[in-house]
């Protein structure tokens, strides 16, 4: 097997071999070309940031033929230990908050392409940590690391919905008092003369976009209100450091308009917004996962996002529909993604040593 690098300022020389890759059966749609291509524009805007860190994409070959891409964050001056902070080592390439679940990138998996790229960066940079985040445990990236290291892991609640072969099947997914909530939200929709319709778009124009930006921010100004006056005064002074430290090294990433496959559920009143789930697919497998959500606190007593999303799926079910085997819910504990019968997706942050 052969190795070679790639800075960020050749990574579209990596497109071919990519999109050969990314079609394997364990990887997700944060695996994608296209997505790691709107994370790789980051990186030449976060100058502060790149003193203290590197990027790298390490492509195995043999023969010719790309066995696997191991996109590599390289921290050189880091802060903290194993458990907390942010120790230099090695991470994969990720955006904060946006990318749920992280793998190297291959179809079919090679422990000896693993072991290639570990003892290479190990070799070069003279650097032995590795944390490597947001691992989805039924992964043989997962079974790799936890059968050759010594390692520590910290779960993050993560939640899919796969769809089963029929609608009565996902019906028993729910629970008598969600199945319940559900009829009551539609009949006061119904009482109240409140006509909602729901549909899924695959591409939004920069009106509906800004709409969904303003239901997004009313909601997140409410949760850090709630969550400002319950926290300490050591939480808020950590609170206050995070955002600035954001501010300075990070570039903004806006994921709404700068994204690969993105996807919509849109729930409308005419010409408003009551709610919607924001995501990006993986057309190889039908999965449509879920980034963003945001409800018009007009509507809310309509529970229009659950309750419309539960009468797509019946619709979908009744037109012999195939073209969504999956919903994945991502990263968070929300009680809506178990009420419309998610299950866990077991996810881990692990930290190992490569030469331990």
């Amino acid at each position: 097997m052969e190795i070679k690098e790639y800075t960020p300022q050749q990574f579209d020389e990596l497109e071919k071999h990519w999109k050969q890759l990314e079609k394997g059966c364990e990887m997700t749609a944060f695996q994608l070309y296209d997505w790691y291509k709107n994370i790789n524009d980051l990186y030449s805007r976060e100058k502060v940031k790149n003193i203290f860190r590197k990027w790298t994409y390490v492509l195995v070959t043999e023969q010719d033929v790309p066995i696997m891409i191991a996109p590599i964050q390289v921290v050189k001056f880091g802060f903290g230990n194993k458990r907390v902070g942010y120790p230099k080592g090695f991470y994969i390439i990720r955006r904060q908050w946006y990318s749920d679940y992280l793998n190297f990138i291959y179809e079919d998996f090679s422990e000896k392409a693993v072991d290639l790229v570990l003892k290479y960066m190990f070799e070069k940079y003279g650097l032995n940590v590795c944390r490597f985040e947001q691992i989805i445990k039924n992964t043989s990236f997962y079974q790799y690391i936890t059968k050759h290291f010594k390692y520590s892991q910290w779960e993050c609640y993560c939640a899919e919905l796969v769809l089963p072969e029929t609608f009565d099947e996902y019906k028993n997914l729910l629970s008598k008092s969600t199945r319940q909530n559900i009829r009551t939200a539609i009949n006061r929709q119904s009482r109240d003369g409140v006509n909602l319709q729901h549909r899924i778009v695959y591409s939004l124009d920069d009106e509906t976009l800004e709409k969904l930006k303003e239901i997004r921010a009313q909601r997140l100004k409410e949760k850090q209100q709630k969550s400002a006056g319950k926290a300490s005064l050591f939480g808020k002074a950590y609170g206050f450091l995070r955002k600035m430290s954001i501010r300075l090294f990070c570039a903004e990433h806006n994921v709404l308009h700068n994204s690969c496959a993105p996807w919509c559920f849109l729930v409308t009143d005419g010409d408003k917004i009551a709610s919607y789930f924001w995501g990006i697919r993986n057309d190889y497998k039908k999965e449509f996962y879920i980034i963003l959500a945001g409800v018009d606190k007009e509507y809310l007593w309509y529970s229009p996002s659950i309750s419309h999303l539960y009468l797509f799926i019946e619709e979908q079910y009744k037109e012999g529909a195939d073209d969504i085997k999956v919903f994945d819910f991502t990263r968070g504990g929300e009680r809506y993604k178990t009420d419309m019968g998610g299950s866990k997706k077991e996810t881990y942050r692990i930290d190992f040593s490569i030469n331990e």
